[in-house]
């Protein structure tokens, strides 16, 4: 009995000492790939701090490691080298790596193609040390840091242009139910004694982006199935319009009738996550009423079906 107590002792340390080991490799080459990345991974810090259209990408990391330390320790992730696949996501990596730098013409497209590359090489590096299996276990968290990767200015100018035009016709439908008078011009609402001009600033950008984000995990967590994922996060984007119309109605009709500094006050410039808070109960709502869905779901599946009697 004693020699089997310390054979699998040793055995214990040796799988301890391996799997250190493997970790210690792992943060090792990824500090490699922090230094080769360094030019473009400073880059798009000094983006993310400065223009809040990029504010989210500060969280995306963060939320990426909690999610895979989670995860890996509740599913008990076992190591399963792939090398092949591995080898085959980090030349891919190098390749649109080479691809970006090629379009510094283009310099946006080209810090998208830089980070792009630079997360999946770290996908490429986590499949050799941990394997496929692993992989597929944390594919949420893994493939989450893809959002680190910054939208071409093109592109995301016309998603702020899309919530301009959703804001301001939520607006204006918000003062036509308050029966205010209301004429729209483009981007400008016209009420009495006051223009409203719905800018590319007060799309709701930085505010959408979080609740976005916020049901991507949300709904990883709490929805175990496809088709009430899909949903519940193609939710967010509605709700996000909606926010941002309820605070413009809310910051006019307190100018309007209350006090003029509203328009430009406190409210006006912090009170952002006041009413970020109000979609983020409304996200939860709509959580709690899927969640309800999809267990009268599964209690129907379970309940046995009974064969009409037959007539005698």
């Amino acid at each position: 009995m004693w020699v089997h107590l310390k054979t699998d002792c040793i055995d214990s340390m040796r799988l301890n000492t391996f799997r250190s080991r493997t970790h210690a490799w792992f943060s090792t080459l990824l500090l490699l790939t922090l230094f080769y990345w360094w030019h473009w991974i400073s880059n798009l810090f000094q983006l993310a701090w400065r223009n809040e259209r990029y504010t989210h990408v500060l969280l995306v990391v963060p939320v990426s490691l909690a999610l895979a330390l989670l995860e890996g320790r509740a599913k008990g992730v076992r190591r399963e080298p792939s090398p092949l696949v591995a080898l085959a996501m980090v030349v891919a990596a190098l390749a649109v790596r080479v691809a970006g730098t090629s379009m510094s013409a283009v310099p946006d497209l080209s810090r998208a193609l830089a980070i792009a590359s630079l997360v999946l090489c770290w996908l490429g590096l986590f499949s050799l040390f941990y394997g496929m299996r692993a992989f597929r276990q944390l594919s949420f968290p893994l493939l989450f840091l893809f959002l680190i990767t910054p939208l071409p200015t093109v592109l995301l100018e016309k998603c702020i242009a899309g919530l301009q035009l959703a804001s301001t016709a939520c607006t204006e439908a918000f003062f036509r139910l308050a029966q205010v008078p209301v004429v729209r011009n483009g981007f400008v609402l016209s009420v009495p004694a006051l223009d409203i001009e719905i800018g590319k600033e007060c799309s709701g950008i930085r505010s959408s982006w979080m609740l976005f984000l916020c049901s991507l995990v949300l709904a990883h967590l709490y929805l175990p199935t496809l088709w009430t994922k899909i949903p519940f996060v193609l939710a967010s984007i509605p709700l996000a319009i909606v926010k941002n119309a309820v605070r413009i109605f809310t910051l006019s009709m307190l100018g309007m009738h209350v006090d003029p500094s509203f328009l430009y006050g406190d409210l006006h410039r912090n009170g952002g996550i006041l009413f970020f808070v109000l979609a983020l109960a409304g996200l939860a709502v709509i959580l709690l009423g899927l969640r309800r869905v999809e267990q009268s779901v599964r209690n129907y599946e379970l309940i046995p079906s009974r064969p009409f009697p037959s007539k005698t």
